[in-house]
């Protein structure tokens, strides 16, 4: 009967131990400027800017996040439209490019120069 009452005594502990709460999941939150751009994210207590992407006339085209890899590029709403990775092999060459930049347009947003 002791040995019984034991492993049930263990049994519900275990039980009770497994069964918690999980762990609480914190979002994402989007950083907004005053022209409604996303200029980068806070996770819970980190909080992450994005650095601005210019064309030739000094206009904010996009952002990049900076990632171990290199940067992700982003578009003004917060999207994610490109990658810039950073190939240390030629730094030796060109000491001031940062990587090469891959940009994917998209289909309903594309402009078309003439």
């Amino acid at each position: 009967m002791l040995k019984s009452a034991t492993l049930l005594a263990l049994g519900l502990l275990l039980l009770t131990a497994c069964a918690g709460s999980p762990p609480a999941q914190r979002g994402t939150q989007r950083i907004i400027n005053e022209q409604g751009h996303v200029i980068g994210h806070s996770q819970g207590e980190a909080v992450t800017y994005y650095t601005p992407r210019m064309d030739q006339r000094g206009v904010v085209v996009g952002y990049e996040e900076q990632v171990p890899e290199g940067a992700v590029i982003r578009s003004l709403d917060g999207r994610k439209i490109g990658v810039r990775y950073s190939d240390l092999r030629s730094r030796n060459y060109n000491a001031n490019k940062s990587g090469i930049s891959i940009m994917v347009p998209s289909a309903a947003g594309g402009t078309s120069e003439q």
